[in-house]
């Protein structure tokens, strides 16, 4: 009768501890359908989905892009990069919006430079001649609408800036014994002659350079190719009106 018993109670524990597991899996079953809903935390576009029908849904299943909080991923020329710091002013133009220029804040600086070659850039056939580039995050701060996600845009990063002062292009600045300055085409009497104007330079980009102090005045007609005229430098000249 023991023997009989022992299996009867062995029997009644494997039932309990079989209706146990049914009611966790079941309780498992009830949270798992409780949570077949997917809610992100915020409003967006749906860039990508990686998610299939008929799979497990594990790990990313897509992806939402804030359409509100825009960013620009670029590149920099190496010798570049000391100049440019967080919270520099860029302006932005793509594309799809022609002369439209939207503001944005300089947000991230790599002190990494890039792995590869910047984007447009072919990979050299001598990786040790390629040029370091470094990763440069750009914030969108003003409005967005006409920006479209993914696409390509054009920054110009402000890292100094000069008002109320004359530029003229970095070409037409020549330097003497550390001293800078121009030439001009002078008019006098109806004679023209070609002069030398001492400068004084302030912020530049790749194209223009601010003339902060000097003798150089508003007016002057630049030579924009002073090295072909140095030698006139002093001299009467005749000027060409339909071509100057």
């Amino acid at each position: 009768m023991a023997t009989h018993a022992s299996a009867v109670d062995q029997a009644y524990r494997s039932a309990q501890a079989a209706q146990s597991a049914s009611a966790q899996g079941s309780s498992q079953l009830q949270v798992d359908i409780a949570a077949r809903d997917v809610r992100t935390p915020m409003s967006g576009i749906v860039t990508s989905v990686a998610a299939e029908e008929g799979k497990p849904a594990a790990g990313t299943l897509l992806t939402v892009a804030d359409e509100g909080a825009l960013l620009v991923r670029t590149e920099v020329k190496e010798i570049d990069v000391p100049q440019i710091t967080v919270g520099d002013t860029v302006t932005v133009t793509t594309p799809t919006t022609g002369d439209r220029e939207y503001r944005g804040t300089v947000r991230f600086v790599s002190p990494v430079a890039s792995p590869g070659p910047a984007a447009g850039e072919e990979q050299p056939k001598d990786p040790g001649s390629r040029r370091a580039t470094f990763p440069v995050e750009i914030e969108i701060t003003g409005p967005v609408d006409g920006l479209r996600i993914g696409g390509t845009a054009k920054a110009r990063i402000i890292t100094d800036r000069e008002t109320g002062v004359l530029a003229v292009t970095r070409d037409a600045v020549l330097g003497d014994n550390g001293v800078s300055y121009a030439l001009v085409l002078a008019e006098q009497d109806g004679e023209h002659q070609v002069q030398r104007r001492q400068v004084r330079l302030g912020a530049a980009n790749d194209i223009d350079v601010a003339v902060v102090d000097g003798e150089l005045a508003d007016g002057d007609r630049v030579i924009t190719q002073p090295s072909e005229f140095q030698e006139f430098e002093g001299q009467d000249v005749a000027v060409d009106d339909a071509r100057d």
